[in-house]
């Protein structure tokens, strides 16, 4: 059991990395890791075998033989298949000699597999015999998937229609006037002229003394409170960057520059919320109702403890 389990582990990342770069897995199995492994294909493996396999079979291993056996001969028959072609076209002085040899090399191992298959159907051979053609939809699925994505992605036709954009107006989301928001302000400014902070008012009598807070900094700058009586943050935001958008009619989106603060530690982030993640998620899946997508920045003020 030992050296059949080395076989896959030392076979597995590798070819995992083959299909990938076909286009048939995750492209993240054909990155190598620190130690120059196919370490993302060897962690699938070991999630796939112990969670599913180990668990399924109840930590039989005898049970998992015929699964290895039916792959094996399964791999061996497609070999052996794969290069009678190779010699039918390619023929050369002795290609028949060599396509005979490969063919009964490929019968035998498929005549293999059909009583390996018969005879261990009850003992666990039916779910390889099920799970193959389900990898095989898989494989298509994703290549298909990649194939999508590179045809929306490609910019042919797109070039000679670009033509530069006007400078952007600018909504700034804020939670409160601190430390968190001036690199934010400063960001905005230097790229629009056009800059307005949007305040979400949950309690009443707050957004006057947030105005109040914002023009002491920014006097400049108008500060917008928008009302929610049902508490909600990313609802109110939404509708104010449409009725912005239909009050200007200049045919552009206005960009939301989102400031977020980065705890010190990971565990730290449990202990607040998560608005700006909330209203990055928001604005980005929005596309699919709507049919637009407006450019968002998160501009980063990291925390030191």
């Amino acid at each position: 059991m030992l050296v059949l389990a080395n076989t896959s582990f030392a076979g597995f990342p590798p070819v995992a990395a083959i299909v990938a770069r076909d286009g048939s897995l995750p492209h993240q199995l054909t990155s190598l890791g620190d130690r120059l492994v196919s370490a993302n294909g060897i962690l699938l493996l070991a999630v796939a075998t112990a969670a599913i396999l180990l668990v399924s079979f109840s930590g039989d291993g005898h049970a998992l033989v015929s699964l290895f056996a039916i792959g094996a001969l399964l791999a061996l028959t497609l070999s052996e298949s794969g290069m009678v072609v190779h010699w039918w076209g390619e023929p050369g002085r002795v290609w028949w000699l060599k396509a005979a040899f490969n063919g009964l090399g490929a019968l035998a191992t498929a005549t293999t597999l059909l009583v390996v298959a018969v005879s261990e159907f009850a003992q666990g051979a039916w779910i390889r015999i099920l799970l193959i053609p389900a990898l095989v939809v898989g494989f298509l699925r994703i290549r298909a998937q990649y194939r999508d994505v590179a045809q929306q992605l490609s910019p042919q036709g797109l070039l000679s229609t670009v033509e530069p954009s006007p400078p952007p107006r600018v909504v700034i989301p804020i939670s409160g006037v601190h430390g968190r928001i001036v690199e934010a302000v400063a960001y905005a400014r230097s790229i629009s002229r056009h800059v307005t902070a949007a305040y979400v008012g949950l309690e009443p009598g707050e957004g006057e003394r947030i105005q109040e807070k914002w023009q002491c900094w920014w006097p400049d700058l108008p500060c917008v409170v928008l009302p929610s009586p049902y508490r909600s943050i990313v609802g109110p935001l939404l509708e104010f960057l449409d009725e912005t958008d239909r009050q200007h009619n200049d045919g552009q989106l206005a960009t939301v520059v989102v400031p977020e603060f980065v705890p010190a530690r990971r565990w730290h982030g449990l202990l607040h919320n998560q608005t700006a993640w909330l209203i990055n998620a928001a604005l980005l899946y929005r596309w699919r109702r709507v049919g637009f997508q407006r450019a968002i920045m998160d501009i980063p003020y990291h925390l030191k403890r």
